[in-house]
């Protein structure tokens, strides 16, 4: 397959199901059967394009919001509130020496703590990254296991597009609960990511290219089996093609097998393109309507003449539009639940244990990372890199309004 055909199915249209399947999920091969487990529906252009709407729902709230935005309505609602740090007498807002001397700088005092005005939006964002990182493991088995994905994605959609609505009532004096809006919307914009790149593997699983593939490959699994006359079922997964079968399969007799080997290659391949395609378009989607709010929020910010109001008006649009995007997606996205949890002792799944499996998951993966030195490697850098442009674009713009004085 050399292009990829994203030619998908109206959901009033109904799904192409090979002939080869019944009504039960059951593919039948020479009277050897393979039961499919939790058949899910083809994707449809609905679906896909509901998925590309959370991107261009969501991305606008980093776009505006965390990178432009909130990082100068912290610093100015703390200056406002703020005192000389050579003279706590007198405040920020009445004084002339800030604009005189480099040494004389603005602090606020947070529990007791002075703190630059200008480093107080970092404080506040640093924060908000530890309790993103602790939110985003603790829900990752959550977004893999279960049916939850979807309502978790819409949650924390709905609560951090509320958090930014709120910043046009709030004023000066409540500039740390300011922060804490922000901390809360920070953090819901992570976890409902996490989320949201969670349904990628399954899209691209239920992309009909991808299905047809996958059931030949069964078919082809069961005609083997038949021909060695193995009685053994097998439970094949479209996710994940076990490769214990597939290799014992293999390794049957001491002929290989290239039409298997062949099939599985054209199903990794297929995969890894589809996967490319939609997440190129769906981050597209997500950077094109942070682009179409900034430019209304810059406009907004000229009328208005770049006054601190008109950056609170500019994170509520943000909010807004997270929030009336993601009513559609909730109402077009499909569950798509994941393969259920299993712990072994037979006891019900408890939300907690979610959040215990995940951080074993992650200490399990810490451990094996010698294995896979260069991907660990990779990860880490790529952390660095990532939170070092996020910081160095916040930077930025508090060195340009408190240093340079340039206006907002």
């Amino acid at each position: 397959m050399t292009d990829i055909e994203l030619e998908l199915e109206d959901e009033n249209e109904s799904s192409s199901v090979p002939e080869t399947v019944n009504s039960q999920g059951t593919i039948f091969a020479n009277n050897i059967k393979i039961e499919q487990q939790n058949i899910e529906p083809i994707l449809t252009k609905k679906e896909l394009y509901a998925w590309y709407l959370y991107a261009f729902a969501c991305e606008v709230y980093s776009v505006v919001s965390l990178s432009s935005f909130i990082p100068l309505i912290l610093e100015q609602f703390a200056s406002e509130q703020g005192v000389l740090n050579i003279n706590h007498e007198i405040a920020c807002k009445n004084s002339t020496e800030l604009r005189t001397f480099e040494e004389v700088r603005c602090v606020v005092n947070i529990f007791g703590l002075w703190v630059d005005t200008a480093s107080f939006s970092l404080y506040t964002f640093s924060f908000s990254v530890i309790l993103q990182a602790i939110t985003a493991i603790s829900i990752g088995a959550t977004a893999d296991h279960g049916a939850m994905r979807k309502t978790l994605l819409i949650s924390f959609a709905l609560v951090g597009s509320v958090s930014a609505m709120l910043f046009l009532l709030v004023t000066p004096p409540m500039f740390l609960l300011v922060a804490i809006i922000a901390i809360i919307g920070n953090v819901c914009f992570g976890a409902s990511f996490v989320c949201f790149n969670g349904f990628l593997p399954v899209l691209t699983r239920n992309h009909q290219d991808v299905r047809k593939i996958s059931d030949k490959v069964k078919l082809h699994i069961a005609d083997k089996s038949k021909l060695s006359n193995d009685q053994q079922p097998f439970y094949l997964d479209d996710d994940n093609i076990s490769d214990q079968s597939t290799t014992r399969l293999l390794n049957l007799d001491n002929n290989s097998d290239d039409t298997l080997y062949n099939l599985l290659n054209e199903l990794a391949t297929t995969k890894e393109k589809i996967s490319t395609h939609i997440s190129a378009r769906g981050f597209a989607s997500g950077y094109f309507g942070g682009i179409i709010l900034l430019g209304i929020c810059f406009i907004i910010a000229f009328i208005l003449h770049s006054s601190v109001f008109s950056l609170q008006i500019g994170v509520f649009l943000s909010g807004t539009w997270w929030f009336l995007f993601s009513l559609l997606v909730a109402k077009w996205l499909q569950p798509r639940p994941g393969p259920p949890l299993f712990l072994g002792d037979g006891r019900k799944i408890r939300w907690f244990d979610y959040v215990v499996y995940a951080w074993k998951q992650l200490w399990k993966t810490i451990i094996q990372a010698k294995k896979l030195e260069m991907t660990f490697k990779f990860l880490i850098a790529w952390f660095f890199i990532s939170d070092g442009y996020t910081t160095i674009s916040s930077v930025a713009l508090l060195f340009a309004k408190t240093t340079l004085q340039v206006p907002a």
